[in-house]
């Protein structure tokens, strides 16, 4: 695959992630992250026997302008995520704390006065 369809691959893969920025989950982010790894490592491979253009250099660029969105929402959705867990170790804590503390079928004895 020569240089400028890696870019263009990349091109796509980030522009479709950015459009789904508002709604997008972990997981696709996670694979986002994936295959443009893939992608920049094969475009790494290129460069070794090539330069960019300035055209290269250009599109390269602008990808790049997307990156402070995409880690935005990746900060975003780690803090959720710690949220969430802080949430259910509280409520695990609070269930634990009104859970009975005895055996259920041990007797109980009063003492007459």
């Amino acid at each position: 695959m020569s240089l400028d369809e890696q870019i263009g691959e990349l091109e796509l893969l980030t522009l479709n992630v950015v459009r789904q920025i508002p709604q997008i989950s972990y997981q696709e982010l996670e694979g986002f992250v994936d295959g443009r790894q893939g992608l920049v490592d094969g475009i790494g491979d290129v460069l070794n026997n090539n330069s960019l253009s300035d055209s290269q250099k250009e599109r390269i660029d602008h990808i790049l302008k997307y990156d402070s969105l995409i880690l935005d929402q990746m900060f975003l959705l780690k803090n959720q995520s710690e949220e969430w867990l802080m949430q259910r170790g509280q409520a695990k804590a609070q269930r634990n704390a009104y859970e009975l503390s005895y055996t259920p079928d041990s007797i109980l004895m009063d003492q007459k006065k």
